[in-house]
């Protein structure tokens, strides 16, 4: 659970509960909520097969340490693969956020 004001609609405080997914192109999903009270759509992020994979693989990678049994050395690669994924990831983000909001057939339900 997570306060938020709604700062682009009616201006009133909710607690974000769980957040919405909705196809917005072909393959390509908006991940975000909406103001309870005025139903003003926040976007977090667009993803796709690329972008969950990415996910995934970084979730996987945030894990490794913590399960022990690594040199240094070992925790240190791990750590630049990790930096790495996360460039990975913001870039496609941004690609996919291009390619969605110069789009005009999004229809902002979730």
């Amino acid at each position: 659970m997570l306060p938020m004001t709604c700062s682009d609609g009616c201006g009133q405080d909710f607690v974000l509960i769980s957040h919405g997914k909705e196809q917005v192109l072909p393959g390509v999903d908006r991940v975000g909520f909406s103001c309870p009270h005025c139903g003003k759509v926040y976007t977090a992020y667009y993803s796709n097969r690329k972008v969950e994979k990415l996910h995934a693989e970084l979730a996987e990678l945030q894990q490794r340490p913590a399960k022990g049994g690594l040199t240094r050395r070992q925790v240190e690669g791990i750590i630049v693969r990790i930096k790495n994924t996360k460039k990975k990831l913001a870039a496609e983000m941004g690609r996919l956020r291009i390619q969605v909001e110069g789009d005009s057939q999004t229809s902002g339900n979730l």
